[in-house]
């Protein structure tokens, strides 16, 4: 599985599970309320205050005001309600690559390094993040363990997409950061478990243009750990550095600003289960 994105210097969602037959169709039931609104201005309750009345939509533009009314004098009060939605897709025995966040370095001088900062970024990749968040799902019983890879891609003019000339590679420096679960404890049973630490880097060929790298392990992930989402947080100003290629521009006055864009692409690829079912003839 691959996702791609971007490094630069980046609802209602619901989902569901299909049990074996077609869902019944459901009424929508909107907001109720036990006070109204008269012309007068004044708040009247209901006649049945406990299961109240039809508020319409709640905050909808010709929806009443959802009241909890309140008479007052201790005498009389109701309720009001509304309704949201909750979804889940439940997986058992897969492994999902489920984000992976943009890279924005700012402005930094050729032959420097500058720290990450923002996940904001503009080009090619369409995967990535405003976040900073890196994250994997194990559902597979045995935890067999993974690998994700990023390789960083050459950098490139961000209007023109020219390749640029170098005479050194573009450095993705990505500090060992914890694997944590969805309540931020690390995934280790037996240990902490971490990203590895590499650096991932751009080419640079013989005529000094800068090419794609070479795919490098960010995660690598075996061992005794839990199930569930495993994520690495690429947030903070050190979580992240790159070091600028040499060889940009000749830093002679009046000068000259090239704004460049990359693009690197995630691999998640799953070290094998040994309780595989034998396929059916």
């Amino acid at each position: 599985m691959k996702l791609s994105k971007n490094v630069l210097v980046g609802s209602l969602a619901t989902t569901g599970m299909i049990l074996g037959m077609v869902a019944p169709a459901t009424t929508a039931f909107a907001a109720t309320t036990s006070g109204l609104v008269g012309s007068d201005n004044k708040v009247t309750p209901t006649t049945d205050l406990k299961e109240g009345q039809d508020a319409g939509v709640l905050g909808g533009k010709d929806s009443d005001l959802a009241i909890a009314y309140d008479a007052g004098d201790g005498s009389t009060v109701g309720s009001a309600t509304a309704t949201s939605n909750a979804n889940v897709t439940v997986v058992s025995g897969i492994l999902t690559l489920d984000a992976v966040p943009d890279f924005g370095f700012g402005s930094g001088a050729s032959g420097t390094t500058v720290n990450l900062k923002s996940n904001a970024a503009t080009g090619d990749g369409v995967d990535g993040n405003n976040e900073g968040l890196l994250q994997v799902t194990e559902s597979r019983s045995q935890t067999p363990g993974f690998t994700l890879s990023a390789q960083l891609g050459a950098f490139k003019d961000a209007t023109t997409s020219d390749a640029v000339t170098t005479t050194s590679a573009f450095n993705l420096n990505l500090p060992k950061q914890g694997l944590v679960n969805a309540k931020g404890e690390n995934i280790g049973k037996v240990g902490d478990q971490y990203t590895t630490g590499n650096v991932v880097s751009t080419g640079n060929d013989t005529s000094k243009t800068n090419i794609d790298g070479a795919a490098t392990d960010v995660m690598d992930v075996s061992g005794d750990y839990t199930t569930g989402p495993i994520s690495a947080s690429y947030k903070d100003a050190n979580s992240a550095s790159l070091d600028i290629a040499n060889g940009i521009g000749d830093g002679t006055a009046p000068g000259t600003a090239q704004s460049l864009k990359s693009e690197i692409t995630w691999t998640l690829t799953a070290k094998p289960s040994t309780n595989a079912a034998t396929p059916k003839a």
